[in-house]
């Protein structure tokens, strides 16, 4: 799997910094997670969040960016407090459009 290659484009980001969890990896923009990584058996789960909201109102919130994806490759998965964004990463995903979509994301950050 590209998993090192995934990392390693990654990590050539500005202010990229990365802490593990038991559970998930985690990417960090400074001090801000932008990408969850889950293992899975047969794939990892990438995941970034959209837009949040601890009040419950997620729809009322501004969407910070427009996030392309012609490919379709992330589904969007939304209950009443987030939204977020979910790909099933495996060795049969391009990885050079994977990384176009989080750039996407990394770069509507502060």
């Amino acid at each position: 799997m590209d998993i090192y290659k995934l990392k390693d484009k990654i990590i050539e980001w500005d202010g990229i910094s990365i802490k593990t969890k038991k559970k998930y990896v985690c990417f960090y923009k400074r001090k801000s997670g932008f990408l969850y990584i889950g293992p899975r058996k047969e794939h990892l789960n990438l995941e970034f969040y959209y837009r949040l909201d601890y009040k419950g109102k997620v729809e009322s919130k501004p969407k910070p960016f427009e996030f392309k994806d012609p490919e379709k490759k992330f589904l969007l998965f939304k209950d009443k407090f987030r939204e977020s964004f979910n790909h099933k990463f495996s060795e049969k995903s391009n990885l050079d459009y994977i990384i176009y979509c989080l750039k996407q994301k990394y770069d509507s950050m502060k």
